[in-house]
């Protein structure tokens, strides 16, 4: 009894635990998706606020990597390494931060160091369209031309895949369905109009 009434206490303190973090997650996650929405308008000051804002754990990776975009922002290129390094530290598999390594090492001439991390990329998500249209910069100026030809093929199709789920994305939303209904209904309605109107003598 004794040892099952632990267990049980054990569980409580797990579920109190995750309850914690699904709270932490929800409160923060909207922030982090402000974050990237102002680092897309390049406002990189509100972007840092927003970002100094994010204490959870599991969180931690992608704001240093936002970080780091932002310092790239300022020019800040020493600054932006250590927190893309950061990012990988804290997660061994974040691509994005690995490929703007990538970039770093591309910029500063060190065509070795930069294929080596696109590659690293590429093995961790192989449709990453930016790791695979930079690797391609980094084979031509190596002088690897057909493999950077190869290179430029895959990000062209990655790209299109992407494009294509996100228009099937769309069309399956209901608000968007109904529009393109509307819009074919209006189109059916134009052709019969301009056939009815030729055909009058």
């Amino acid at each position: 009894p004794a040892k099952a009434r632990q267990s049980l206490k054990s569980n409580d303190q797990t579920l109190d635990w995750l309850e914690q973090l699904f709270q932490g997650l929800d409160a923060e996650l909207p922030i982090l998706e402000q974050a990237i929405k102002t680092l897309d308008n390049h406002d990189t000051d509100k972007t840092l606020e927003l970002l100094a804002d994010i204490k959870q754990p599991l969180l931690q990776a992608e704001v240093e990597t936002l970080r780091g975009t932002a310092m790239i922002y300022y020019n800040k290129t020493t600054e932006a390494k250590a927190a893309f390094e950061k990012a990988v530290a804290l997660d061994p598999k974040h691509y994005r931060a690995i490929t703007n390594l990538g970039n770093l090492a591309l910029e500063s001439g060190n065509l070795d160091e930069a294929i080596s991390k696109y590659e690293h990329a590429l093995k961790l998500n192989e449709n990453f369209a930016n790791a695979h249209h930079n690797l391609a910069v980094a084979y031509r100026k190596k002088g690897l031309v057909s493999k950077s030809v190869s290179e430029l093929k895959k990000a062209q199709r990655v790209s299109q895949q992407k494009l294509r789920e996100e228009a099937r994305g769309l069309i399956k939303n209901p608000q968007t369905a109904k529009y393109v209904r509307w819009l074919v209904i209006a189109v059916i309605a134009v052709i019969v109009f301009l056939f009815f109107r030729q055909r009058v003598p």
